[in-house]
């Protein structure tokens, strides 16, 4: 079966480039873009991901966010003919705050995680990790927990991969442009860690990890991947929008290599 994957830009969050990529411009900003992605063809609509709730709580965690009416969730799902009670399955790349913060509009949704995350999420210190635990807990009769790769759905397969999290998983498809992984913040700048670009030229790990050396691993596998034509989606990339075209890029937002001085 062939799916295929839209992107929403649901909004932006300045973050410090050494958070991206490790020991890098420590101290300066920059934008970057809060995905989610809708895949179309199977039995039921799927979310991956749902984004921040609001811009208002991403500074309650320390991060600025950044939202405009045009990168309302909903509104874009309807925009493909899809109601918020039509989708199935929302899959989670993690449970980080910009990632599980609209799961509340999805009434008939099926959740999907893997349990070494939500085991993790529960227990980790740092509050942004997962400060929605409690409506996952309320909610455990729509939660499926997985134990490593599963397939979901014809042509539809999660795949653990633990770096950034303690139980990251990637969505893989097969779309009408090819193989398609959505890697969540395995991968958070395209050029930088998988094109060389860094200044080092090497492969760059992020500045945000669980295991350092099971990041590395995955990474590699990406670059390989991508070599194959595989299209690599993280979560706060650009380029799903503006090298692969996979839905609207909003606002006048973007990345800078050179860094903003301030969060003005």
């Amino acid at each position: 079966m062939v799916l295929e994957v839209k992107a929403m830009h649901i909004g932006d969050v300045m973050l410090d480039w050494s958070r991206l990529l490790l020991d890098f411009q420590l101290g300066k900003k920059t934008w970057v873009p809060c995905n989610c992605f809708l895949i179309l063809g199977a039995k039921t609509p799927v979310l991956v991901d749902t984004g921040f709730s609001s811009a208002a709580d991403m500074q309650v965690y320390g991060m600025r966010g950044s939202e405009i009416p045009e990168q309302d969730l909903v509104q874009q799902l309807k925009g493909y003919g899809v109601q918020p009670e039509d989708v199935g399955y929302i899959i989670h790349t993690q449970l980080h705050v910009d990632h599980c913060g609209k799961n509340q509009f999805f009434p008939n949704a099926r959740i999907v995680v893997q349990r070494k995350e939500i085991g993790y999420g529960a227990g980790e210190l740092k509050p942004y990790h997962c400060p929605y635990i409690s409506w996952f807990v309320s909610n455990l009769n729509r939660m499926e927990f997985l134990d490593g790769d599963a397939e979901i759905l014809p042509g539809l397969k999660c795949v653990q991969t633990i770096g950034h999290t303690g139980g990251s998983q990637d969505v893989e498809v097969m779309t009408d442009k090819g193989k398609a992984i959505m890697c969540g913040d395995n991968v958070y700048d395209i050029p930088m860690q998988l094109e060389g670009k860094h200044p080092s030229g090497r492969i760059w790990v992020t500045g945000y990890y669980y295991h350092q050396e099971l990041l590395m691993k995955e990474l590699y596998k990406y670059k390989k991947e991508m070599e194959r034509g595989t299209m690599i989606l993280p979560t706060h990339a650009y380029e799903v929008y503006d090298r692969y075209q996979l839905g609207q890029r909003f606002g006048d937002k973007k990345r800078s290599y050179e860094g903003l001085p301030t969060i003005d």
